[in-house]
């Protein structure tokens, strides 16, 4: 029977992948019904979402960590109440504040921060209002994400988030349709269905919390457990993203609105590797607290390993895709040559960075999943000091052009310095070992998708943009299969990581899941 483990990442797999896909095949439509500045402040929203989730505080990350320990029994049905009760207060209250905060100062942001160019200030002061309100609804459903999180029930949830997403980018268009051009509709909409995604998420939620009415335990005995974890995860948390959000703040605000939406163009085409990461990370992290809560050491092992193998299979020929034929991609995608020849220096190095990204993110379960973040939360600020100077200063000196090269660098040098010494902390393995599975997949990646490249050079592209997507398709396919049949680790890991799922020798340790 299909382990529940593996349903979840099917599930968040598709899901992630079909609201991704959505949101990619509406940019060209939304260009041409907007307008290319407009669509700068579409980017806004997703970057001062960003921003808001700073306030989370590891708030997310530990509930779901905490849900599935009371799944497993491992903690009182009381205290989970309690703590679930004390937490949507605090969210609530967040919300209200950042959402008032916002929506008051949106007359300053419109006026002294961004650079309008021929938008009339007064849309954008409402559009700037509305996102207020989409940000505060967003963040109030992620604490109810987490409890669905943890408690196993993706399948649900990536069914309700692939509607949502529908709605969300493919259900605003009769309205733009009707309305072109306008920036208050679009955004009144996109209130609408942040309302409706928090009620959805909302009533599932508190359909897996415990009946009891005995809320055990004070306040203060159930956080002060959790404070030294959570603390960890929010420190961390923020400087993280403080670290990946900074280049996108400071674009904002020294490049011209019409430019930061081709910006916005590089950074979500980049974003498509990180997608990868989130279904398999989500699905892993419950099953690997459960493990860890066992004390089963070597299923934890190879269900990292294995998981992380899964991963690189499917973001390494991603990434080396992205970046072979950035132009092409986002000239296929957009039909909008401006825009994909400024993009594409861009979209190169966040694509690269961002696989790098997704691997290492790998560690970060495994460091939650052991309930350990002070490796964490020491390379955070290590990374910062590393990054920030640097893209600060490529930004100033080059705008656009400077904000790709510090982020690739700044990953690598991570990458190869940082992660190393997670692995020594909390794997039997060697980091040389976990590194070889992935070099397996590396070079056959590199191999086709560079062949792809250089055979394409000579015979030159075709003049069509349908014909260009399509050999794009025809080569990203090639690149993935090609991957995962010429390695053995590619053959072979889909089979190691159901195994690993089920428990392997000690798989009956534990609930039997189904």
């Amino acid at each position: 029977m299909v382990s529940r483990t593996k349903q979840n990442i099917l599930a968040n797999t598709v899901s992630q992948g079909f609201v991704t896909a959505l949101g990619i095949a509406v940019v060209p439509i939304y260009l041409r019904l907007l307008g290319p500045e407009a669509y700068g402040l579409v980017g806004f929203l997703a970057m001062l979402q960003a921003w808001f989730n700073l306030m989370d505080m590891g708030i997310t990350a530990t509930l779901a960590r905490e849900t599935a320990r009371y799944q497993g029994g491992a903690l009182a049905a009381g205290t989970y109440r309690r703590l679930v009760s004390i937490l949507e207060r605090l969210f609530l209250t967040m919300a209200l504040t950042g959402g008032v905060i916002l929506f008051l100062g949106a007359g300053v942001v419109a006026a002294r921060w961004l650079q309008v160019d021929q938008l009339p200030m007064a849309e954008v002061i409402v559009a700037l209002r509305c996102m207020a309100g989409v940000v505060a609804l967003r963040w109030m459903a992620g604490i109810y994400r987490s409890i669905l999180t943890g408690s196993e029930r993706l399948v649900w949830m990536g069914a309700y988030t692939s509607g949502i997403g529908l709605l969300r980018f493919v259900g605003v268009l009769p309205v733009l349709w009707a309305v072109p051009g306008s920036i208050r509709a679009f955004f009144y909409f996109q209130v609408c269905v942040s309302a409706v995604e928090l009620l959805g998420l909302a009533l599932e939620a508190r359909r897996k919390l415990p009946h009891s009415q005995s809320l055990d335990a004070s306040v203060s005995s159930t956080l002060r457990p959790l404070a030294g974890f959570a603390l960890s995860i929010a420190l961390t948390g923020a400087l993280w993203a403080l670290a990946s959000q900074t280049d996108k703040l400071a674009l904002s605000r020294l490049l011209p609105l019409e430019h930061y939406g081709y910006f916005s163009l590089a950074a979500l085409a980049a974003g498509g590797v990180n997608v990868v990461a989130g279904p398999i990370g989500a699905a892993i992290l419950p099953r690997l607290s459960r493990l860890v809560a066992e004390g089963d050491d070597s299923a934890v092992e190879r269900v990292y390993r294995s998981a992380s193998q899964l991963v690189g299979l499917v973001a390494i020929p991603t990434a080396l895709t992205l970046a072979f034929f950035a132009q092409r991609i986002l000239f296929a995608w957009t039909g909008n040559e401006t825009a994909s020849t400024a993009a594409a220096p861009i979209l190169v190095f966040y694509a690269i960075g961002n696989g790098l990204l997704v691997l290492q993110g790998m560690a970060y379960y495994l460091q939650v999943a052991k309930g350990d973040m002070r490796l964490h939360l020491l390379g955070a600020p290590l990374f910062l000091a590393l990054y920030l100077p640097i893209m600060l200063w490529m930004v100033t000196h080059f705008g656009l052009k400077g904000a790709g090269l510090p982020w690739l660098l700044s990953v690598s040098l991570f990458f190869m310095g940082w992660l190393p010494r997670i692995h020594r902390r909390f794997l039997l393995c060697s980091h040389r070992a976990w590194l070889f599975d992935l070099l397996l997949l590396l070079l056959p990646a590199l191999g086709i998708s560079g062949g792809a490249r250089l055979l394409m050079d000579r015979t030159g592209w075709p003049m069509d943009r349908g014909a260009i997507a399509a050999l794009l398709l025809l080569i990203a396919f090639l690149t993935l299969a090609g991957t995962a049949l010429s390695s053995s680790a590619g053959r072979a890991q889909m089979l190691a990581f159901v195994r690993a799922l089920m428990g392997g020798p000690n798989g009956g340790r534990g609930r039997r899941e189904s």
